[in-house]
């Protein structure tokens, strides 16, 4: 007679689990091309609208007033778009989104270096800001909380490292290529830029989600599974489901009506209000004590690198802690 095992398929996986060769997870190149994102929103970043500035102006006749008056307009018409480009990510997904968004900005960029009246200024601040510093970043978010679960801290600290080398070298390229080639050009050169780096390589490497390919977040396998990952496995013990709640969660109506989601969003408006100012007029606050323009753009790294740092281990604690 027969001995009939009264073991659950997920006790079964468990036990042979370490038995298993463990292979590369692909989550770790979903978060790559994740900092690789945040890395290109530079057109719609401060850091790099920096860059333009004085020849813009020199160029167009403009005050430093009307050029700030107007990135002050579209960022704020910009940030209210965002609200809608997160429902439309989550319905469609980061694969169908970030091709379509690269497309924009790159059409974005080349608007931009067609403009000769105040008016085009406008409507092309408010198209990079929503665009680049908006909605790729806000992509990039998504595809972290997708991918990652237990480790979400660690990996939005990692994918700031795409922010950093950003920082640190488009603000430079940006200064070189206007030198060489003027600012109009430049403005083209990061339309291809754009274009290269997201459209194609967007839609052959990123997946939305981990359960797609079969797969858990944080790097993890369905052998990796243990008592907390039972929400994820289907009925059938066949695959994954998509990723369910393991802590106490809210919509975004319960969440508006929280006080703590008031005290973030101060904190995080507060700093980008004091920090927009300081690093998007670089050169002419440095230069009222002798810092050339080069020298100006060379200092925005530091702080860049301060901030990754604290990210990183921030990111550390908030998965040990």
């Amino acid at each position: 007679m027969s001995v009939q095992t009264t073991e659950a398929p997920v006790e079964l996986e468990l036990q042979i689990a370490q038995n298993r060769p463990r292979r590369f997870h692909p989550g770790w190149v979903i978060l790559g091309m994740s900092a690789v994102v945040v890395f290109m929103s530079a057109p719609g970043q401060s850091y790099s609208v920096a860059a333009f500035i004085d020849p813009m102006l020199d160029d167009l006749g403009m005050l430093r007033t009307q050029f700030s008056l107007a990135y002050l307009v579209a960022t704020v018409l910009g940030g209210l778009t965002l609200p809608m480009m997160g429902r439309w990510l989550d319905s469609f997904g980061a694969r169908k989104m970030l091709p379509v968004v690269a497309l924009l900005l790159g059409l974005a960029c080349l608007w931009m270096g067609n403009i000769h009246h105040v008016a085009a200024l406008y409507l092309g601040f408010a198209m990079i800001r929503c665009l680049g510093q908006g909605t790729l970043t806000l992509i990039s978010s998504w595809i972290v909380g997708e991918w990652f679960e237990r480790r979400r801290g660690l990996a939005t600290g990692l994918v700031g490292l795409g922010g950093t080398l950003s920082v640190m070298c488009v603000p430079q390229i940006n200064n070189m290529l206007i030198a060489q080639f003027g600012w109009r050009n430049t403005w083209m050169f990061l339309a291809a830029a754009v274009g290269a780096v997201l459209i194609i390589p967007g839609i052959v490497i990123l997946r939305d989600r981990p359960e797609e390919m079969g797969l858990l977040p944080d790097g993890r396998e369905p052998t990796d599974l243990d008592e907390s990952d039972l929400d994820h496995v289907s009925a059938d013990n066949s695959r994954p489901k998509f990723i369910q709640p393991t802590q106490e969660s809210w919509t975004v109506a319960e969440a508006c009506r929280t006080p703590t989601f008031w005290k973030l969003l101060a904190v995080i408006s507060t700093c980008s209000m004091i920090g927009t100012g300081l690093i998007l007029h670089p050169v002419s606050l440095r230069g009222a004590h002798g810092v050339t323009r080069r020298d100006a753009f060379r200092l925005l790294a530091s702080p860049a690198v301060v901030v990754t740092v604290s990210g990183v281990v921030s990111g550390l604690l908030t998965v040990r802690l």
